[in-house]
C-alpha cells in the first residue's frame, strides 16, 4: 500500500500478532505471539533490526507512551540502551522529579578512590584531565582514629585543584 497524496505509506493490523514485521537475512524471529506494532529481525553482526533516520536534524526514533518512552534490554552481555553523540552530550537525562534514577551499582569511567596518608593534607592523581570546573567530591570511606563526621551535619567536602597542576586540596 502506498498513498503518494500525504497518508500513510505502509499500514499494517493485526488483532493478534505484529502489525508489520520486517526481516533480514535467514535467521526466524524468536518471539512469538507478541502484539508490537512493529518488528524487526536481523542475523546481521553489524545492523539493527529496526533503524531510523533523519536527515533534518530531527530524532531518528521517538517513543511517547504514559508507561516508559523507550526501553532496552540486552539478553546477554551488552548494554541495554547505548547513547553516543560526535558533538553533544550521549545520553541526556530530563525529568519533573528525578533527571536520573539509577536502579544497582552506578559505575563511572572517570571515577576511583584516593587515599590521604596519616598526617597529610592533601593527595596528588597524574593522569586525570581536571579543569577548574571539575567537581570532586571526598567523602570518607571508612573510620579514622581522632576524626568523627556526622553526615546529617557535614556533609562530603568539595575539593579544588591547585593551579597548574592535578593536585587536589579541601
Amino acid at each position: 500500500m502506498s498513498d503518494i497524496g500525504g497518508g500513510r505509506g505502509v499500514t499494517g493490523r493485526s488483532v493478534d500478532n505484529e502489525g508489520v514485521c520486517g526481516q533480514a537475512g535467514n535467521t526466524a524471529s524468536s518471539v512469538t505471539n507478541s502484539r508490537t506494532g512493529v518488528h524487526g529481525v536481523t542475523n546481521s553482526a553489524n545492523d539493527g533490526a529496526v533503524g531510523g533516520e533523519h536527515v533534518s536534524g530531527g530524532d531518528a526514533v521517538r517513543g511517547t507512551s504514559t508507561g516508559n518512552g523507550v526501553f532496552g534490554a540486552s539478553l546477554g552481555t551488552g548494554s541495554g540502551v547505548v547513547g553516543f553523540s560526535a558533538g553533544g552530550a550521549g545520553a541526556l537525562a530530563q525529568g519533573q522529579k528525578a533527571a536520573l534514577q539509577v536502579q544497582g551499582p552506578a559505575a563511572f569511567s572517570r571515577s576511583g578512590v584516593l587515599a590521604v596518608a596519616a598526617g597529610k593534607s592533601s593527595v596528588k592523581k597524574s593522569g586525570m584531565a581536571l579543569t577548574p570546573a571539575s567537581f570532586v567530591p571526598a567523602t570518607i570511606q571508612g573510620k579514622v582514629a581522632g576524626v568523627q563526621q556526622d553526615p546529617a551535619t557535614h556533609p562530603p567536602q568539595t575539593l579544588r585543584q591547585e593551579a597548574g597542576g592535578s593536585r587536589i586540596r579541601p
